[in-house]
């Protein structure tokens, strides 16, 4: 069990749950315009504690799909600068259009 979740309230698989709820795009509240992509949310939730961090990368790595240049070159620096995040991968699509 991770150190800060030994405290916890919540069991650990309710606390994976909540992370892995971020696979759909979802509204933040009802009727608002406001909305929250996967990506958002597992920024957002890595933040929460050390404890969802790795969850939260994990989803947030596993389905890579740039879709500009800038987005490309930003994936490119995240996985120089933090290498262990290419083990998460498993897809990734790259469009050849350009901008």
């Amino acid at each position: 069990m991770y150190p800060c979740m030994a405290n916890s309230r919540l069991n650990i698989d309710v606390c994976e749950r909540i992370i892995d709820w971020g696979s759909t795009v979802f509204s933040l509240y009802a009727g608002s315009t406001i909305t929250m992509t996967r990506q958002t949310y597992w920024c957002t939730t890595a933040l929460v504690c050390s404890a969802w961090r790795t969850r939260s990368q994990l989803n947030l790595f596993s389905n890579v799909e740039p879709r500009s240049a800038s987005s490309h070159d930003a994936l490119v620096a995240a996985l120089k600068s933090n290498p262990h995040l290419s083990d998460y991968v498993q897809s990734l699509w790259l469009d050849s259009r350009k901008e």
